[in-house]
């Protein structure tokens, strides 16, 4: 096997992208290997949009497509359309395209997937939140640890989210099965591209929720890598204003038609699967309800195991439930959300708490937790620094909540005269 990599880069506006390709080539051992497409999605508005590829224009490795970026039609459709250049190469490496890499990366990974195949995964792929980096502090800024993938929430619109947590010493000593797939890292083998493409109808949520599943579905095992390959940015402080909703007229409506996706997908909220989804399905060498007991998550009442909300590794034990009703009432039905509040909302000093309410359909109360003044004092400690303030509430669900209302009190003035109010369902049909 000559060990050729298909690296599909799908870049948005980001000055980061050529100093991810020179250490992307750099630290590899076999850089003539790469045969690399990447996905300009660019305007003129900045220095590094004139022509920012032309060193690469020349070299065979590459092949680069370009848009400009008020065309974009989302991430998924962008990496689905790099994916339409794939031409046999014996292995998949997908990226963003703002990351560092670690010498020899690429047969760190290989390595791994062959030594994973050999214990018995015959089709395993490499998939999580890399480490962080700071591009204004590099090497230096880079996080020392591996991270591996824990259950966040539901977020209304439809899709899970994840979020990161470092490797124990225990959990480094092999690559760690996972349950949860990563947009900005992917490395499979190169069949994966034909058995689980890219669905160009998503936007940008769902893409990691789905994708895990359409993987898992279709026979491939998703592991965590114990050793340090690449490091990604987060905090997009380096390209402010220069996100795909940013300039993009379209994004609302395209977003809305890929939540209405994901859920027919998943036939979650009780919304019908009347979609062919040809190639964009799920696999059949596994089935959904599989992967939901694999798990813990199930999707058409976005309830959740405790072991997976505990953050416990996968497969979830559910070999002990006595009963059919026993294993379906180990779902919890938590739906957790994050409410965000502008400086400009709460301009008085002296609240002493903050109704929050969330309401069904109908308008029923459905559940109710205030903000206490402890929990306000952070607020304005936050608020030295930021515009925004996070209110996190977690309730179990007894139905889908549609619409959330925070009412400020105040010592001096007592109830303010219109409550802050929100809509959380607006995009299902």
């Amino acid at each position: 096997m000559s060990d050729t990599i298909f690296c599909s880069i799908a870049s948005f506006r980001d000055p980061e992208l050529v100093p991810t390709l020179k250490s992307l080539l750099a630290n590899a051992k076999n850089p003539d290997n790469l045969h690399l497409t990447i996905f300009l999605q660019n305007g003129t508005a900045e220095p590094f949009e004139i022509d920012q590829l032309k060193e690469y224009k020349a070299d065979p490795r590459f092949t680069i497509l370009e848009i400009p970026y008020d065309q974009t039609k989302g991430t998924c459709w962008a990496r689905a359309t790099i994916q339409d250049h794939f031409s046999e190469e014996d292995w998949y490496l997908q990226l963003d395209s703002h990351h560092r890499f670690v010498q020899n990366w690429d047969s760190l990974c290989i390595d791994m997937l062959k030594e994973l195949q050999a214990a018995g995964y015959p089709k395993p792929m490499l998939t999580t939140y890399l480490p962080s980096y700071n591009p204004f502090n590099d090497p230096e800024g880079r996080a020392p640890e591996c991270w591996r993938l824990d259950w966040d929430r539901f977020i209304p619109e439809s899709p899970f989210f994840i979020l990161p947590s470092s490797m124990t010493e225990e959990e480094m000593k092999t690559p760690l099965l996972s349950r949860y797939f990563s947009g900005h890292f992917v490395f499979a083998p190169g069949s994966y591209i034909k058995e689980v493409p890219y669905d160009p109808n998503l936007f940008f949520h769902g893409e990691e929720s789905s994708m895990a599943v359409r993987s898992w579905t279709w026979g491939y095992d998703l592991f965590c890598p114990n050793q340090q390959i690449a490091f990604h940015e987060y905090t997009r402080d380096y390209r402010k204003g220069l996100k795909v909703w940013d300039g993009n007229s379209r994004w609302v409506e395209l977003n809305k038609k890929s939540h209405e996706r994901h859920r027919k997908l998943f036939g979650m909220d009780g919304v019908k699967n009347d979609i062919d989804f040809g190639p964009y399905g799920l696999g059949p060498v596994r089935t959904l309800a599989e992967y939901e007991k694999f798990a813990g998550i199930r999707f058409r009442d976005r309830s959740v195991q405790r072991w997976t909300l505990d953050h416990k590794p996968p497969p979830n034990p559910n070999d002990h439930w006595r009963s059919e009703e026993e294993y379906n009432n180990s779902f919890e039905p938590i739906f957790r959300h994050c409410i965000d509040i502008h400086k400009s909302q709460l301009p008085l000093r002296d609240y002493d708490f903050l109704a929050v309410i969330f309401k069904d359909a109908e308008g029923n109360e459905i559940f109710r937790k205030d903000a206490q003044e402890y929990e306000i004092r952070e607020f304005y400690q936050t608020l030295q620094n930021k515009d925004w303030v996070n209110l996190w509430r977690e309730f179990h669900m007894p139905c889908l909540p549609a619409t959330w209302v925070v009412w400020p009190h105040s010592r001096s003035q007592g109830w303010t005269p219109c409550p802050l109010e929100g809509k959380l369902v607006d995009t299902i049909s």
